[in-house]
């Protein structure tokens, strides 16, 4: 372990660095679990300033690690094996808690949940946390892994919540020809249906606007051809999805997935993971790496049944801050 590296935040400048970094993990580590792949990254980065929110770590020129604190109270992080100790953490934690301290009290209800259809009624119907007057800071650890007690001895604590791990490393599916299912990327006309069929794939949620999905197209790692939208046989958008192929580690992601409501149990969702898994396949990507909640328990019957099994599980860690 080394303790030379040095610290400073992120400019936009370093996203391609950033990305790359990931890419470079993600090589190391394969087939352990892995953290943020670039798809990860430039998702949640949407919106977000990055001179604000992340920390960067260098030994002289190389970046060897990052944290990232996402909506306030979520803390991100990575570095390389050599980096990556209890002395880096703690630098982490200083950063991340001083940076938490500046945000209002508040906590994320899906926490507490424990199926889609009371995420859909927090969403619908929003009701203060009987914890949300005060401040947590939040770290997602693998079972098992030197962070997950390295963050206890901080004084972390484990939740409930969890997320799985899914990977898809099957023979790679042809695209799909279905006889009442179409499914193609995205035209240069459909940006308004291809929103509008995210939202209701979502709904109540209604975060992601024109605006989102522009700045969703401008990221330097998102690939037209693998924008997709399902329609059925009349023209109606019925589902969506946004492939991601990392060509340095070989790993894909799937990230969004969403099917209109009507649409669920009509087999639509399946073509449109077939065509999706195609896709990938066809760019050289040697495995898809998925997660979701694990509240989420029909995405994870879905998943399993379109041949992705569960390999880790990350469980949610939460850490009170308290004031000065």
């Amino acid at each position: 372990m080394t303790s030379n590296w040095s610290a400073r935040s992120a400019t936009a400048a370093d996203l391609g660095a950033w990305l790359a970094f990931a890419s470079a993990q993600a090589v190391a580590r394969w087939p352990a679990p892995l953290r943020l792949l670039p798809a990860d990254i430039s998702w949640q980065l949407l919106g977000r300033a990055p001179d604000e929110n992340v920390r960067l770590y260098f030994l002289g020129t190389d970046l060897v690690g990052y944290a990232s604190l996402q909506g306030n109270d979520t803390l991100q992080l990575d570095a390389t094996d050599g980096v990556m100790d209890p002395a880096w953490l703690r630098d982490v934690l200083a950063w991340a808690v001083a940076l938490r301290r500046a945000h209002p009290p508040g906590y994320p209800f899906y926490l507490d949940v424990e199926s889609m259809d009371e995420w859909a009624a927090w969403l619908r119907e929003p009701r203060p946390h009987p914890l949300a007057k005060h401040r947590y800071l939040f770290v997602s650890a693998f079972e098992g892994e030197p962070l997950q007690r390295w963050l206890q001895r901080e004084g972390f604590a484990t939740l409930s919540h969890f997320e799985p791990h899914l990977r898809f490393e099957s023979e790679w599916p042809a695209a799909p020809a279905h006889p009442r299912f179409r499914v193609a990327p995205v035209a240069p006309d459909e940006h308004e249906a291809r929103v509008a069929v995210h939202r209701a794939a979502w709904a109540p949620s209604a975060g992601f606007t024109e605006a989102s999905y522009a700045a969703v197209r401008a990221l330097s790692n998102y690939t037209p051809a693998l924008d997709l939208l399902l329609r059925d046989s009349d023209g109606t958008p019925a589902a969506c999805a946004i492939a991601w192929a990392d060509e340095r580690s070989g790993v894909g992601m799937i990230e969004p997935f969403g099917t209109h409501p009507d649409y669920r149990g009509t087999g639509a969702s399946a073509v449109l993971m077939q065509a999706a898994l195609a896709a990938l396949g066809a760019r050289g990507m040697s495995a898809v790496r998925l997660y979701t909640a694990g509240f989420n328990r029909g995405a994870r019957r879905f998943y399993t049944a379109q041949g992705f099994v569960e390999t880790s599980r990350s469980h949610t860690m939460r850490l009170e801050v308290t004031a000065r």
